[in-house]
C-alpha cells in the first residue's frame, strides 16, 4: 500500500475459488473494494492463477471442470487449457495478472506465497482501476509483490533454493 497506494489483498484457495482473507485499503478515494470472505472463481483473478502454480494440467481440469467457464467480460479466460497456460506464465514471471477478466476497468497483479513444504498456500495481490494500473506497470508491481510475498513465505518457513527455483 505504501509503495503504490492501492488495495492489497491476502487471498487463499478453497476448491475452485479464491477467498479474500484480508485487505489493507489503499489511499485513493476511488478504490477497489472486496469484502472479506468474498469468493470468486480462480480462472478470472490474478490471485487464482498464482494459486494454481505447480498444479498439473489434469488436476486443473479436474478442479475447474472441462469448461467453458462463465465469461464476465470479453477478456475472461473460459477454457481449462487457457487457464493452465496463464498459470504456467505466472510461474515463469513469478506473478499473475487479471487484465479486466472479472470486471471491466479493473486490473490485478498477484504473487504467490509459499508454505514450509514449498507449495503455494496464498497470494498477495494489488487491485486497481485500469487508469492507475496500466499494463506497462505489471512488471514493476509484480516485482514488488514478489519481494513482499517472499518475505511472508520466509516467515512461514519457506526456504528458497540457491537456484531460485520453487
Amino acid at each position: 500500500v505504501e509503495r503504490f497506494g492501492e488495495n492489497v489483498n491476502l487471498v487463499v484457495r478453497d476448491q475452485a475459488e479464491v477467498v479474500y482473507m484480508h485487505q489493507v485499503e489503499g489511499v485513493h478515494s476511488v478504490r477497489m473494494f472486496t469484502r472479506l470472505a468474498a469468493r470468486l472463481p480462480l480462472y478470472c483473478t490474478g490471485a487464482g492463477k498464482v494459486l494454481l502454480i505447480g498444479m498439473p494440467k489434469k488436476e486443473v481440469i479436474v478442479l475447474m471442470g472441462e469448461g467453458p467457464y462463465r465469461a464476465f467480460t470479453e477478456n475472461t479466460i473460459t477454457t481449462p487449457q487457457a487457464l493452465y497456460r496463464a498459470a504456467l506464465q505466472a510461474k515463469q514471471l513469478g506473478y499473475g495478472v487479471d487484465d479486466e477478466e472479472r470486471e471491466s476497468g479493473v486490473r490485478c497483479v498477484a504473487a504467490p506465497i509459499y508454505d514450509q513444504g514449498s507449495k503455494v498456500c496464498a497470494a498477495l495481490s494489488i487491485s486497481a482501476p485500469t487508469q492507475r494500473l496500466p499494463k506497462k506497470q505489471f512488471k514493476q508491481v509484480g516485482t514488488e509483490l514478489i519481494q513482499q510475498a517472499e518475505q511472508i513465505s520466509a516467515r512461514l518457513g519457506f526456504i528458497k533454493d540457491v537456484a531460485g527455483d520453487r
